[in-house]
């Protein structure tokens, strides 16, 4: 991941979020400063975690969730 800090508003608080991550698929997404709230994807250019996420990107955190869940 990017070492890079944003300084966002998160509950009236200031608080630094990464300006990118990095995704499941490989690709990479950027802090969407016009929305203030969310990530925009390098690739597709979908929000992450949105109706628009694509399906095959929503099953790979689908799949990841399920691995988290059994490995506890």
């Amino acid at each position: 991941m990017g070492n890079s800090k944003s300084v966002v508003v998160l509950n009236d608080k200031f608080e630094s979020a990464p300006t990118t991550i990095e995704l499941l698929c490989g690709n990479t997404a950027h802090f969407d400063h016009e929305s203030g709230i969310s990530y925009r994807c390098d690739a597709c250019f979908a929000t992450v975690f949105s109706i628009s996420m694509p399906q095959v990107c929503k099953e790979l955190y689908d799949k990841q969730e399920v691995w988290e869940i059994l490995k506890k």
